[in-house]
């Protein structure tokens, strides 16, 4: 059941349907609340609409269930500069650094953070 849920999810958020999307993303929570990829996928839903604190809060969740979800620190971390936390935004810049997978991400991030 939580493997249909997360299909269903992909297609209507594929197809940009993201109340069918949105749906989908509460069974799929429902079904396992500690799944991190769930909550990035929310986090990032949230993020595209408008919805930052709803984003921010999706992304700490997956961040929290799943401390190596690359993608949820850098979201968090756009979203922290967006909200004006810069503070938490640099932090979680460096967590995500830490977790990057090649040096062309690390050098993006430094980049960034210059």
């Amino acid at each position: 059941l939580i493997e249909d849920a997360r299909e269903s999810y992909e297609a209507h958020a594929g197809h940009g349907d993201l109340d069918l999307a949105d749906a989908d993303l509460h069974l799929w929570t429902s079904l396992d609340p500690f799944d991190g990829r769930a909550w990035l996928e929310r986090g990032a839903l949230c993020a595209a609409k408008q919805d930052l604190i709803g984003a921010m809060a999706a992304y700490e969740a997956a961040v929290v269930y799943d401390a190596r979800l690359l993608l949820a620190h850098l979201g968090l971390a756009v979203v922290y500069e967006q909200l004006g936390f810069r503070k938490r935004a640099r932090a979680t810049w460096s967590k995500a650094r830490d977790l990057a997978p090649d040096e062309a991400t690390r050098a993006a991030i430094d980049r960034h953070l210059a």
